[in-house]
């Protein structure tokens, strides 16, 4: 996989959802962690987990399955 900000991830969303909502930023809290990646590879070798599912995908089912939000649809 591939590492993503915060900010490109809501970007994402909120895409799904209405490109036009803003994305609100505050200033990093104290103990926030500044940069974090998960690692399957534990889960590949002891599970055979192997990622079936992209975000964009992932994402759009999160989305419709939220009381009161569609998805827009691919363009």
């Amino acid at each position: 996989g591939r590492g993503m900000s915060i900010r490109t991830l809501a970007r994402r969303v909120r895409d799904l959802i209405d490109p036009s909502l803003p994305i609100a930023h505050e200033d990093p809290r104290p103990g926030d962690v500044p940069d974090s990646r998960a690692d399957i590879a534990r889960a590949r070798s002891r599970l055979g987990f192997e990622p079936t599912v992209d975000l964009r995908a992932g994402l759009e089912t999160v989305v419709a399955g939220r009381a009161g939000l569609s998805v827009r649809p691919r363009t």
